[in-house]
């Protein structure tokens, strides 16, 4: 979608090229749609396109729109929008998806028996409902050891 062009003969014609995956076109195709700042009637009517037959794996759109006048400066908003209706709907469980933000402030003592203490805080502070709720993982190795 990044190869959109457009131009016009600053007259009444508003043309545009664009290429399209023939794959993601076949998922989901998508419409330009042109919408001018400074004419509070218009509506994000699809620009009338056509595609190019080529073996390629890429549709080359070229599209064209009828527009009533034009005026230097004027802002013109080009977007895509899915030809159909998309409902998205996923299942998430939450304590399987979300992760809770690093510890901070992250301390290592030796003690006298070689062993180590690891202390940190959270970055949520005291004050939450996720206070004292919280669990860390720690990973380590030996020097000597790789990753």
């Amino acid at each position: 979608l990044e190869s959109l062009q457009c131009y016009n003969d600053y007259q009444t014609d508003l043309n545009c090229t664009w290429n399209e995956s023939r794959k993601a076109f076949s998922i989901i195709p998508m419409k330009l749609q042109h919408i001018r700042a400074d004419d509070p009637e218009t509506t994000d009517i699809p620009l009338e396109c056509k595609a190019a037959e080529n073996n390629t794996s890429f549709i080359t759109w070229t599209c064209h729109k009828k527009v009533p006048f034009f005026v230097a400066g004027t802002e013109d908003f080009y977007f895509f929008k899915p030809t159909r209706e998309l409902k998205l709907k996923a299942n998430v469980t939450l304590h399987t998806s979300i992760k809770p933000r690093i510890p901070q402030n992250l301390k290592v003592t030796t003690e006298k028996n070689g062993d180590f203490t690891l202390t940190w805080e959270t970055a949520y502070g005291n004050q939450t409902i996720l206070h004292g709720q919280l669990q860390a993982e720690v990973s380590y190795k030996r020097d000597w050891e790789p990753w």
